[in-house]
């Protein structure tokens, strides 16, 4: 009897924690110069050591700025990295600048 109401608890703990991690993100909102700096930040080693995850995994209201927040993400895999630790290639790092200064250049206007 014992081993059954553990396997119960497990299973409602298993349930719990699914449904907790499928929850998606709410859409936050963001400007044009935020965005850019997070991703200058990046690209510079600075910022705090959740910024790029937390900038990756939230979506934007803006359409624009979601566009550019899912190639960020997209730079990981088509640009990988050949050092470890490193986010991606040089290539990538390229992709990455190349987006920063089109987001600054919005937030200009």
């Amino acid at each position: 009897m014992n081993n059954a109401f553990i396997v119960i608890i497990c299973l409602v703990a298993a349930v719990a924690l699914l449904m907790a991690f499928s929850k998606k993100a709410e859409p936050v909102s963001a400007t044009p110069d935020e965005v850019a700096t997070i991703i200058e930040n990046f690209i510079e080693g600075r910022g705090g050591d959740h910024d790029w995850d937390d900038f990756l995994h939230f979506p934007f209201t803006d359409a624009y700025l979601e566009s550019i927040r899912v190639k960020c993400e997209s730079v990981f895999t088509e640009y990988p990295a050949v050092q470890k630790g490193h986010y991606c290639n040089d290539a990538g790092m390229a992709v990455l600048r190349a987006l920063a200064a089109d987001v600054r250049s919005r937030a200009q206007l």
